[in-house]
C-alpha cells in the first residue's frame, strides 16, 4: 500500500520526534545516573570523612579524660571519659550505618573490636582504683595505649579508603559524563543524518514523479502527445498522471481528429482548386482577345490565388503524412551543391523580378544520403522564404560546408529578423514571428515546420542564427 504525501511527511516527522525524544530520555537518564552517584558521594562518602574525624575526637578525648582520671581520681574526669566512650560508639554506628563499602564495614568492626578491648581494660583498671587496691598500673598503661594506636592507625586507614572511594565515585562519574557526551554527541549526529536521508527520501519520492510529470509537459508543449506517463509514488501523484494520460489521450484523439480533417479536406479541395486553375488558363487563351485589361486582371488573380491555395493544399497533406509516419523516402547518393544550385535557377526569375542577388558560397562538400525530392523541397521552402523577406536591391546567400563531420547548409536573408523567443517556435506549424513587417507578407507557417520534418528523417536538425546586421540565417545539418 502507498503512502499518501501527507502520511509520508507526517511519518518522517514522527520519526524525527520519536528521535530527538530518545536523545533527550538517555540525556535524562545519564544525568540521573550522575545526580545519583554525586548525591551518594555527598551523602556518605564525604559524610564518612566528618565522622572519622568525630570518632577520632572522640577517642582522643576519652584517652584524655582516663588518664587525668588513673591520676587524680576525680569523678567528674571519669563522667567526662564515659560521656566521650558513649559518642565513640555513637558515632561507630552512624559509621556504619552511612557505609555501603565493604572494607569500610570490616574496618569499622576492627575498630569496634579494639575499642572494646579498650573499655574492658580500663573497667578492670577501674575496678583496682574503686577498692583501692594496688595493681600494675604501668602495665595496663601500655596495653591501653597499644590498643589506642591500634585504633588510630584503623582510623588513618578508614580515613585513606573514604578518600579512595571518594576519587573512585569522582573518576566513574567522570567516566560516565564522557561516556555520555560521546553518546549524546553520537546519536545527535546520527539523528541528523537520518534527518538529512529521511528528507531526501521523502522529498524525491515526491519530487521524482513530479519531474516526471514536468517533462511530459514539456513533451507535450512541444507537440508530442503520448500517453506514456508511467510515475510510482504518492497516491495523489500517481491519480495525477492518470489525469495526464486521459488528457493526452484525448488530445491526441483532437490532433488526430484535426489532422484527418485537413487531410480530407485537402484531397477534396484539391481535386475542384486545380479544375479551377486549368478552367482559368483555358479561358486566359481561349479568350485573350476579346478580354479587356481589367477582366484579364481578374482571371491572373483568380489564377494565382488558386495556385497558393493547391499549394497550401499540398503542404497540408505533405505535413499531414510527414505527422502521421506514413510519407516514404527513397534514400540515394546526391551532391547537396547541385541540388541547392537547381532550386536556385528555378527561382532565378522571381530574384530577378525584384532585383534580388542570390550569392552561392560552397565549398567541397562529399555526397550525402538523402531522398532528393524532399531536400529540394526543403531549400525551397528555405528560398521561398529568404526572397519573399528581403526587400528589392538585397542578398540572398546561399553556403554549404562540411564542419565536424556534418554537412551545414544555411539560408541567409535581409529581413526583419527573428526574435530570441520565436526562434524555437518558428519551425513549428502555423507559428509565424509576431513583428509587423512579418504581417505584410502571406503565409501559412507551414514552409519551415515541412523543412523541420523532412530534416529530422535524415537524422539532422534544423535552427536558425540573427545575421550581425539585418536578417535571419536558415541552417539545417545533415549526418555528413
Amino acid at each position: 500500500m502507498k503512502l499518501t504525501i501527507f502520511a509520508r511527511l507526517a511519518l518522517g516527522y514522527l520519526l524525527l520526534v520519536l528521535l530527538v525524544f530518545s536523545i533527550g530520555a538517555f540525556s535524562r537518564y545519564q544525568l540521573d545516573s550522575v545526580r545519583e552517584k554525586t548525591g551518594s558521594m555527598i551523602r556518605n562518602d564525604t559524610l564518612l570523612l566528618e565522622v572519622q574525624k568525630k570518632l577520632l575526637d572522640s577517642l582522643l578525648s576519652g584517652e584524655r579524660n582516663e588518664e587525668k582520671y588513673v591520676l587524680l581520681h576525680d569523678p567528674a574526669l571519669l563522667e567526662e571519659y564515659r560521656k566521650a566512650e558513649a559518642a565513640f560508639v555513637k558515632h561507630l554506628k552512624e559509621a556504619g550505618a552511612i557505609s555501603t563499602y565493604q572494607d569500610l564495614r570490616e574496618l569499622l568492626k576492627k575498630i569496634e573490636t579494639y575499642h572494646k578491648k579498650y573499655s574492658e581494660t580500663f573497667k578492670e583498671e577501674l575496678g583496682f582504683i574503686i577498692r583501692k587496691e594496688e595493681y600494675p598500673r604501668d602495665e595496663y598503661k601500655e596495653r591501653k595505649e597499644k590498643i589506642i594506636s591500634g585504633i588510630l592507625t584503623l582510623l588513618n586507614e578508614f580515613k585513606t579508603l573514604s578518600r579512595e572511594h571518594i576519587i573512585e565515585t569522582l573518576k566513574e562519574i567522570g567516566s560516565e559524563e564522557e561516556r555520555a557526551e560521546k553518546m549524546v554527541t553520537f546519536l545527535t549526529i546520527a539523528a541528523i543524518v537520518f534527518g538529512i536521508i529521511l528528507s531526501v527520501v521523502i522529498t524525491r519520492s515526491i519530487l521524482r514523479p513530479l519531474s516526471q510529470i514536468r517533462k511530459k509537459t514539456v513533451e507535450i508543449a512541444e507537440g508530442r502527445i503520448e500517453s506514456d506517463l508511467h510515475v510510482s509514488g504518492p497516491p495523489e501523484i500517481g491519480a495525477l498522471s492518470e489525469s495526464f494520460n486521459q488528457m493526452c489521450q484525448r488530445l491526441r484523439e483532437l490532433d488526430n481528429l484535426k489532422a484527418d480533417f485537413f487531410s480530407t479536406m485537402s484531397h477534396e479541395l484539391r481535386t475542384p482548386l486545380t479544375t479551377i486553375r486549368e478552367g482559368t488558363s483555358l479561358l486566359k487563351e481561349n479568350t485573350a482577345e476579346v478580354l479587356d485589361a481589367r477582366q484579364r486582371r481578374i482571371l491572373e488573380i483568380i489564377s494565382e490565388e488558386s495556385r497558393r491555395l493547391i499549394d497550401l493544399v499540398n503542404n497540408l497533406l505533405d505535413l499531414s503524412r510527414m505527422e502521421a509516419g506514413m510519407l516514404t523516402y527513397n534514400f540515394s547518393r546526391a551532391n547537396l551543391i547541385l541540388l541547392a544550385r537547381q532550386v536556385i535557377k528555378e527561382i532565378e526569375p522571381l530574384a530577378e523580378s525584384r532585383n534580388i542577388q542570390v550569392k552561392e558560397e560552397f565549398q567541397d562538400i562529399p555526397e550525402v544520403e538523402v531522398d532528393q525530392e524532399r531536400i529540394l523541397q526543403a531549400i525551397r521552402n528555405l528560398l521561398s522564404n529568404a526572397l519573399k523577406f528581403t526587400p528589392s536591391s538585397g542578398v540572398v546567400r546561399v553556403t554549404a560546408e562540411r564542419k565536424n563531420g556534418e554537412i551545414i547548409f544555411s539560408v541567409s536573408d535581409q529581413g526583419p529578423g527573428i526574435p530570441e523567443e520565436y526562434r524555437e517556435r518558428i519551425f513549428d506549424k502555423y507559428q509565424q514571428a509576431a513583428l509587423p513587417e512579418v504581417k505584410l507578407y502571406k503565409g501559412t507557417g507551414l514552409g519551415l515546420a515541412i523543412v523541420k520534418k523532412i530534416i529530422e528523417a535524415h537524422g539532422g536538425k534544423v535552427w536558425v542564427e540573427p545575421e550581425q546586421e539585418r536578417g535571419s540565417r536558415f541552417c539545417f545539418s545533415l549526418p555528413g
